[in-house]
């Protein structure tokens, strides 16, 4: 018995206090597991994404390489996308299989029948079809809160589609807007999918090497060139409103196209001008051991009109 006065001894609550920690540690883990591993899958998507875009972009890239004339195999394409992705932590999804990504036309659509990148030997060649790839791209990882929890690796995709136009060139790739553009001493310069356009004189000595792959030269003066330089358009013209003069080697090449000139022509040492047909407003001179072909013929003098390519842009307004 206890002495009168004595107060009843109390019980702890511990295992109530336990109960209710385990019961508010479900939703704190379930808040962790949302922002953390919600937080880095966003994250891993973006990545995907990023790794999707460049692998597009660099495999369209080898396609119009190949669609230009510079020879590229589909093994180039596969390798080349791959390399990208690994290099931004993520792998092409089905990359050589039915499931990995393809060869697109012009507009982005699936080639007919459908051709997967990859998909047969390293050597086989790229379709001449071909004008783009579509792509997936994966990343895999572990979850931080959910992981420990029991919950498998996640994956993020990301698809992605490059894809570019033969024959819709800009209306020049390469633009010197006022001024003379002179080059020498072994220089190389080429314009994809657009011409090289010069607002002046235009020149090229020692061995330099100017090409427009679909598109034109137009040198609005003269064009001189000497010292086994050569000029070349594929698919487009050489277009010069003064006058054209090569000598020592040099060669003027515009096989499906014109050479028009508005002034003279003139060629000697060895000197060559080749095209689908030549306009000579002009006197024409042709000198030791050179030629043109085929023979010059005048009708009526050209004119170049480029639109600045940098005409669009303007000055923001102030809103204030």
């Amino acid at each position: 018995m206890r002495p009168p006065g004595t107060a009843r001894p109390t019980r702890r609550p511990g295992g109530q206090i336990l109960t209710l920690f385990v019961l508010a540690l479900i939703p704190i883990l379930l808040v962790m597991a949302v922002v953390l591993d919600g937080g880095y899958a966003w994250t891993q998507r973006r990545g995907a994404q990023t790794a999707a875009d460049f692998a597009a972009l660099a495999g369209a890239r080898i396609v119009m390489q190949n669609a230009s004339g510079t020879s590229r195999t589909d093994g180039d394409v596969a390798t080349a996308m791959q390399t990208v992705a690994t290099a931004n932590h993520s792998s092409i999804a089905g990359l050589g299989t039915a499931a990995g990504p393809w060869y697109t036309d012009s507009t982005g659509a699936p080639l007919s029948p459908n051709v997967n990148v990859g998909a047969t030997t390293s050597t086989s060649s790229i379709p001449t079809a071909a004008r783009g790839v579509a792509v997936s791209a994966t990343s895999t990882w572990q979850p931080l809160v959910a992981g420990v929890v029991g919950a498998s690796n996640w994956t993020a995709r990301a698809d992605a589609t490059a894809r570019f136009q033969m024959g819709a060139a800009s209306p020049c790739a390469i633009c010197v807007l006022n001024g003379v553009a002179a080059t020498s001493n072994s220089v190389s310069m080429t314009a994809n999918e657009g011409s090289i356009y010069i607002n002046g004189a235009m020149g090229g000595s020692n061995s330099t090497t100017i090409t427009a792959n679909h598109g034109s030269i137009l040198a609005s003066g003269n064009l001189t060139v000497s010292n086994s330089s050569t000029f070349t358009s594929v698919g487009g013209s050489i277009l010069v409103t003064g006058n054209l003069s090569g000598t020592n080697s040099s060669r003027f090449i515009a096989s499906t196209g014109s050479v028009s000139v508005n002034g003279n022509l003139s060629v000697s040492n060895s000197s060559s001008v080749s095209a689908a047909n030549v306009n000579v407003q002009g006197t024409v001179t042709v000198g030791a051991s050179s030629s043109v072909t085929p023979s010059p013929t005048s009708t009526g003098p050209i004119t170049i009109s480029v639109t600045d390519p940098l005409a669009w842009l303007s000055q923001p307004t102030n809103p204030n």
